[in-house]
């Protein structure tokens, strides 16, 4: 189930790349000079460096230098629906399937409204959270509103990171032998 399975899993989807759930991603010291150079724009706060997203070299839906040099963030990442592909709980069809309703969902959201583009990450959630979308505190018309918790409930369920699980007994045994 690895391997070209999920490349082509990534490839369809792209939206961790297009700033659709995520506003920036995390970069290695190591690698801060070069992806500079590379022509991606990188900002620092509270000791960690970011590019910002959507990416640069993210053209017509696809990496324009997925086969080059491109930041470690970039391979290593792993959203929670591939992972879920990866153990076996999520077919390849079902994973396209998602993505295909993710996408239509951004897609129509961003027709009723067009600034919400980026703003379905962490801050998203948490000002859904607070209930600030329910009060009207984004300027969201009812429409944008549906499409948006729509679009925050898909994540939270196929596309966010799985919790680590707490270690069986078992497991808790062998960490104290």
């Amino acid at each position: 189930m690895t391997g070209l399975t999920e490349q082509e899993i990534c490839v369809a989807c792209g939206l961790c790349c297009d700033g659709s759930w995520y506003r920036h991603a995390v970069l290695v010291d190591t690698e801060l000079e070069r992806t500079k150079a590379a022509g991606f724009e990188v900002i620092a706060r509270e000791g960690e460096s970011f590019m910002t997203l959507p990416c640069p070299k993210f053209f017509g839906g696809k990496c324009s230098i997925y086969e080059q040099w491109r930041p470690n963030v970039c391979s290593r990442y792993r959203c929670g629906l591939l992972k879920r592909h990866e153990s076996g709980s999520v077919s390849k069809d079902e994973a396209l399937n998602v993505v295909q309703e993710a996408k239509k969902l951004f897609a129509e959201l961003r027709l009723v409204a067009p600034d919400m583009k980026g703003l379905l990450g962490s801050e998203a959630q948490e000002l859904l959270e607070a209930r600030a979308l329910s009060a009207g505190q984004l300027g969201l018309s009812p429409a944008a509103e549906l499409k948006a918790v729509a679009l925050i409930l898909l994540f939270r369920r196929y596309f966010e990171q799985p919790a680590p699980s707490a270690p069986s007994a078992d497991e808790k045994k062998g960490l104290l032998d």
